[in-house]
Parts: C-alpha cells; structure tokens; sequence
C-alpha cells in the first residue's frame, strides 16, 4: 500500500507530463493557426488579384467586341464600294480611268490595309486575352498584375493610333 505522500507525487508526475504534452500540443496547434492564417490572407489576395483580372478581361471582351463591329462595319462598306466601283468601270466600256477613278482606287487600297491592320490588332487582342486568362490561372502576387496591366495598357495604346490613323484616312477618302 503506498502512502498519501507517494500518491501525491504520482499524481504530480502524471499532472507534470500531461502539462507538458499539452503545452507541447498548444504549441502544435498555434503554428496550424499560424499558418492558417497566412493561408486565408493569401486566399484574400489572390481572390482580389482574380476580381481584377476578371474585370479587365471583361474590359478586354468589350473592346475586343468594338474592333469586331468596326471591322464588320468597315467589311460591309467595302463590299458596297467595291460593288460600286466595279459598277463603275462596267459603266465606263472602254475608257481609260479617271483622276477621280485612281484616286478611289486608292482609298480603296488603303481601306484594304486598315482592315489588314485591325485584324492584326484583333488577333494581338485575342493574345492579351489569353495571356489574362493563362496569368489569371498563375497570379501569385502583384508582379504577375502589374504585367498584366502594363500589356493591356500597351494594346489600349495601339487600339487608339489604330482608331487615330482610321481616322485619318476616313478624313482623307471624305475629301
């Protein structure tokens, strides 16, 4: 039989060892918080990052949806001019062309080059849209973003020398 003494110890030592392993748990379970923490702000981020990305692929979409319409619209007024020049020269017999039938062969060439061009553009267009959605997969962090805006806005740039120069020349076939 042990005394009330040995029993106390006993218990001492049985209550010092589970302290310790609970302690040593507490520990173990802080560091899980710790990370668990550090992986809910980095989901935040990247949800964010993701937020943007979809809004400036939106962006992109409806751009990409107004060069499309510019470029159908500029397809439909070549077939009619192309129906009215050939009218034209049907009409004309024999005859040699024109001033006025060079200088519409001319627009029209470079008509034919605008629309050369925007398809360009629409193909680099449809390029950032699948760079957005291959960084959209990828985003880790702010780099990846900053790339990505910094491609857009490159696009944005030469959309508006496209729609500046498309200008130009539908200033110069109006004279």
């Amino acid at each position: 039989n042990q005394s009330i003494e040995e029993i106390i110890n006993s218990w001492s030592s049985a209550l010092e060892k589970d302290a310790s392993n609970f302690a040593s748990e507490a520990k173990r379970v802080a560091a899980w918080d710790s990370v668990l923490r550090d992986s809910t702000r980095s989901i935040s981020e990247l949800t964010d990052n993701v937020s943007r990305l979809l809004l400036q692929q939106n962006e992109v979409d409806r751009t990409l949806g107004n060069v499309s319409s510019y470029q159908e619209e500029l397809c439909h007024s070549l077939g009619n001019l192309e129906a009215e020049v050939d009218g034209m020269f049907a009409g004309q017999g024999g005859e040699q062309p024109q001033d006025a039938d060079i200088q519409r062969e001319q627009a029209y060439q470079r008509v034919i080059d605008v629309s050369v061009r925007l398809r360009g553009i629409q193909s680099s267009v449809d390029g950032v849209v699948g760079d957005l959605n291959a960084a959209q997969e990828k985003t880790n962090g702010e780099g990846s973003l900053g790339q990505i805006v910094a491609i857009l806005n490159a696009h944005y740039e030469t959309l508006n020398r496209l729609e500046a120069s498309t200008r130009d020349i539908e200033d110069g076939l109006r004279e």
